[in-house]
Formats: structure tokens, C-alpha cells, sequence
């Protein structure tokens, strides 16, 4: 990756609330979350959501034996999650790039990252960053919308694979990238809460 322009989708100044409205979009948050709340980790300490956004998924994750931290490229999101959770204990946001995260190699002890791997332009450099700061051992719960399934090829034909970059092409198709590893870090997060604890 480090020849290659790294690019990140950037959702700062997007109210990402709005996807949620509908019914297609109910019938998905209550499909998914039943999904997600199967098969998270219950593993106690310290968990991480990668792409939480405005924290829609907190709820699932959430428990008096775990701290969690929020982590979003997108500032505006975590805001509004920081007003929706104000007073919950043991929870921080952390605004920070997924290829390069603000955290000590092995300081969690689970983890989420739920619809943003289509998003990485790289997957490979995000998933062993992912790994990086998971302790050996940990589980963590990948999500990511396959842009080449069957109805979405039938409705919209070539179209319907315009915009995958080549790296998540390659990924879609059946190659599992490894997430073991480690990839260099770089300054460039913030915490938005004051007190966050430093990993």
C-alpha cells in the first residue's frame, strides 16, 4: 500500500442517520442486528466498533463488563453519537483512519467493523491493522455489502460492479485476505472525548 494513493471514504458533514429511514432500510437494521447480535463476541474488556459512525450499533455491543470505543473517520458522526450515549460509562470516541489506528498492538479484546470493508480501498492493509490492535486470540465480527450478488447484477447488469476498486474485486471474489500482521501506524487521530484512556 505504500506506493498506492490511500484513499479514504469520508462521510464528515453527511448526516449517515438518514440511510436508516424506509422500510427496506428497517427490515436490514433489524435483520443485520439479529445477525450481528449472534454472532459478536461476548468476550468482557475492551472492544472496538471500526466505522461505528454515529454509534447505531452500540446497543448490541454494549455491556456493564466491557469498555468500548467508537472509532469513525467522520467527526461529525461520533459527535452524534458522543450526544446520544452522553453519561454511558466506559465509552470513548476516537476519530482516526482504519489503516492507521491510534491504538497499542493487542489492546482489544474484541471487535466489529460493520459496513465499511466495501469502503477500503485497500482491505488487506485494513484488515492487518484490524489484527494489529486485537490481542492474539480475539474475535471480531467483519461485515460488508458483496456489490456483486446475484439480484444486484440482474437489476443493474455491468452496472452493477462499476466502482469496485480492484483490491475489493479481489477480495469479493473469493480471495480471504489474511488478518494476522502488522502495518505501520501514523499520527493523525483524535480523541472526542475528553478522558479517553491512552492505548
Amino acid at each position: 500500500m505504500s506506493d498506492e494513493l490511500e484513499v479514504i471514504k469520508d462521510y464528515t458533514g453527511r448526516d449517515y442517520r438518514t440511510v436508516w429511514h424506509g422500510p427496506r432500510a428497517a427490515f436490514d437494521d433489524r435483520f443485520e442486528g439479529k445477525l450481528i447480535a449472534e454472532l459478536l463476541p461476548s468476550e468482557p474488556g475492551w472492544f472496538v466498533d471500526v466505522g461505528a459512525g454515529y454509534g447505531r450499533l452500540y446497543p448490541l455491543y454494549a455491556r456493564p463488563d466491557r469498555r468500548v470505543v467508537l472509532v469513525d473517520y467522520a467527526v461529525n458522526l461520533l459527535e452524534v453519537a458522543a450526544e446520544t450515549y452522553s453519561g454511558q460509562d466506559g465509552l470513548y470516541f476516537v476519530a482516526a483512519n482504519a489503516y492507521h489506528l491510534p491504538f497499542r498492538a493487542g489492546s482489544f479484546d474484541a471487535g466489529l467493523s460493520n459496513r465499511t470493508f466495501h469502503h477500503m480501498a485497500h482491505p488487506q492493509a485494513f484488515l492487518d491493522e484490524l489484527g494489529r490492535v486485537l490481542r492474539s486470540g480475539a474475535h471480531a465480527v467483519l461485515e460488508y455489502s458483496n456489490k456483486r450478488n446475484l439480484l444486484r447484477v440482474v437489476r443493474y447488469g455491468d452496472r452493477a460492479c462499476a466502482g469496485i476498486t480492484r483490491s475489493t474485486a479481489n477480495c469479493s471474489s473469493g480471495r480471504i485476505p489474511n488478518i494476522s500482521g502488522s502495518s505501520p501506524r501514523s499520527p493523525g487521530s483524535r480523541s472526542i472525548a475528553p478522558g479517553a484512556p491512552a492505548f
